[in-house]
């Protein structure tokens, strides 16, 4: 099987795992430009299916000769019998999921076989992970399809291996080849052209670019994407994407119909082709992490080792020769403990018992390898959640608003304000679902769901999880927390403070305060926990040097994001002490731990004037306040 792709990471491991189901021996695959995690994914796949992985750098979509080339390779390097040339959005299926069986009774002078097309049907109010027709998801497929012209969407072949044959541009023909082609009613192709509005959008935009780089080509030829490049940008793009959607009625009135056809093999076997493809990821990420972990316990135990001068000295026993021992158990049990938890992967996930892995993780903190391997296994087991908010977040100012359901409302009005100048923001909510015990989130493009109680006694523990999720998987420039009634007032104020901490990598940046444990205010959430008796005790652990205040909202660099990740994973206790937790509080102590300066803006931009300020309504950071409603 050959394929062709650029930036298909939402559903090209389905593809390939889904035809060599089916017994496709060989897959030569050409990458075309990828900016996404599309070459990463045939990478994994290809430790363990025959993957032929080509990188093709020219953009001026010359799919005719690309093809061939790979066509033709099959034939000769592969010894290929037959050869399919897919496209990404394309699953083939043969009677019985046996393409092997199902060739074998086509006679030798059958040399093409032609399989209609059916595309996904959109139906409005179904969505899969941001996707309103997907492979995983979709069981309705349009009995007449269109392409994007209204015509009719032509058929596709498979052939007999050839070094002489010529793919047509388009990929659905081919020519220079003698013998018969028959059409064959029992293999269809599921085509999946129309997955989301913004993936539809990005391929016509990078595709019709393409297109209008090859010179050579006849303009007639790649007129669906022409056409649509015209009006990438345009609001008619949007709305031939809403014309392409069923209602409810529709479907009623299709099915009754028969333009709509029933197909759940797809859907149902890619439901046991994921969990298994996960399994091999997860068994060799294990396998990795393990090596490196290795490692960084031996190293560490290098490290003692050499500060005990008298190691080998028998008359003399310095203080640094007694403790050698307790020195080094916690890193040794820290790599028994992970010796376990590989040989349990079979029978338990991990991230289904996150607090035993946040107890492993406390015994050697410093073990990198774990953490990276935390962010595999997120990844992998959310994979197109982790894509959405790497794609929102990475690179970016984000704006956080720290909320719950309650007033999602409210923070889903206030944030309106930062979208419309151009700022990403998104709204951490908890969920109540089997905390503390699961990692993992639901990530819509503007709702981050945790499985955190969503209460204000737990307002530390929900924060530091988001930031968690955001270090390992969000990878955002800068954090703005900021409370669910706060929006922008001063675009300019704001964006001067966002570039000031950027160009001088500022991690922390607020409203500074110091206030002593026993001159700190203990009666802030009195009256607002659902756990009664928290409104008859103060803030019982020990406050920070400083650190900004949570209220005014604050900015975090990466670096300290990282810091407040690894505090969440490694003092699990101190999360869950029967208290009232300050989130703003355990910010400056994950700070201090690390030696991170909290830089005052009052100071660092004494400059701007703050308008109004003290009034409470711009008792915020530079260029923001308070929704008055």
């Amino acid at each position: 099987m050959t394929l062709l792709i650029r930036n298909e990471e939402d559903l090209i491991a389905e593809n390939i795992l889904f035809h060599f189901k089916q017994g496709v021996d060989q897959f030569i695959v050409m990458d075309n430009l990828s900016s996404d995690k599309t070459v990463q994914i045939i990478n994994d796949l290809g430790h363990f299916i025959p993957i032929k992985l080509i990188s093709q750098k020219e953009d001026n979509y010359n799919q005719s000769l690309w093809v061939t080339s790979m066509a033709r390779t099959a034939a000769s390097k592969y010894e290929a019998d037959w050869v399919i040339n897919n496209d990404a959005d394309e699953f083939w299926i043969f009677p019985g999921l046996d393409v092997k069986n199902y060739l074998k009774s086509f006679s030798k002078d059958i040399f093409v076989v032609e399989l209609q097309r059916y595309n996904a049907a959109l139906i409005e109010g179904n969505c899969w992970e941001g996707f309103d027709a997907h492979p995983c998801s979709s069981t309705l497929f349009e009995k007449r399809s269109l392409n994007s012209m209204g015509r009719p969407l032509p058929k596709k072949c498979l052939h007999r291996a050839s070094t002489k044959i010529t793919v047509a541009q388009g990929n659905h023909t081919i020519s220079g080849f003698e013998g018969q082609i028959v059409k064959c009613g029992n293999a269809r192709i599921l085509h999946f052209p129309y997955r989301s509005f913004k993936n539809y959008q990005a391929k016509i935009r990078s595709g019709g670019y393409a297109y209008a780089n090859n010179k050579d080509l006849n303009l007639s030829i790649g007129c669906t994407w022409r056409e649509h490049y015209k009006i990438v940008e345009k609001k008619e793009l949007l709305e031939f994407w809403k014309r392409l959607k069923y209602t409810k009625d529709d479907c009623i009135s299709a099915k009754a119909n028969g333009d709509l056809l029933r197909e759940s093999i797809l859907k149902s076997e890619l439901v046991k082709l994921r969990r298994f493809w996960k399994q091999k990821q997860i068994e060799r990420e294990s396998k990795i992490m393990l090596d490196f972990s290795i490692q960084a316990v031996n190293q560490r135990i290098r490290e003692c080792l050499v500060s005990v001068k008298d190691l080998h000295c028998n008359s003399s026993r310095s203080l640094s020769k007694n403790n050698l021992p307790y020195l080094i158990q916690g890193p040794l049990k820290h790599k028994e403990l992970l010796f376990d938890l590989v040989e349990s992967l079979s029978k338990h996930d991990p991230l289904s018992r996150f607090s035993n892995l946040r107890d492993i993780f406390s015994l050697f903190p410093t073990n990198q390898a774990l953490l990276d391997w935390i962010s595999v296994l997120l990844r992998i087991k959310h994979s197109h959640s982790v894509r959405r908010l790497r794609n929102h977040c990475a690179d970016k100012n984000i704006v956080v608003y720290l909320s719950c359901q309650k007033y999602l409302e409210r923070s889903l009005k206030s944030s309106i304000s930062f979208e419309a100048e151009g700022y990403k923001s998104l709204i951490v909510i908890g969920s109540n679902e089997n905390y503390p015990e699961t990692l993992g989130f639901e990530f819509d493009g503007k709702i981050l769901k945790l499985p955190v109680i969503d209460d204000y006694e737990h307002l530390g523990s929900k924060v530091f999880y988001a930031y968690l999720i955001l270090s390992l998987c969000g990878k955002p420039k800068s954090v703005t927390k900021v409370d669910d009634d706060i929006e922008l007032d001063d675009p300019k104020t704001f964006s001067y403070c966002l570039r000031k901490i950027n160009n001088k990598k500022i991690q922390y940046f607020g409203h500074i305060i110091s206030p002593t444990h026993r001159n700190q205010c203990h009666g802030w959430h009195i009256g607002k926990c659902s756990n009664k008796e928290l409104n008859h005790r103060g803030y019982q652990y020990p406050m920070t040097i400083k650190y900004a205040s949570g209220g005014f909202g604050y900015i975090l660099g990466p670096l300290l994001i990282k810091e407040c990740a690894i505090m969440y994973l490694s003092m699990q206790s101190f999360f869950e002490m029967n208290c009232i937790q300050l989130e703003d509080v355990f910010v400056g102590l994950a700070a201090q731990d690390a030696s991170i300066e909290a830089t005052n803006f009052e100071k660092y931009i004494a400059h701007i004037t703050r308008r109004e300020y003290p009034d409470v309504l711009y008792a915020t950071l530079p260029g923001l306040k308070r929704n008055k409603n």
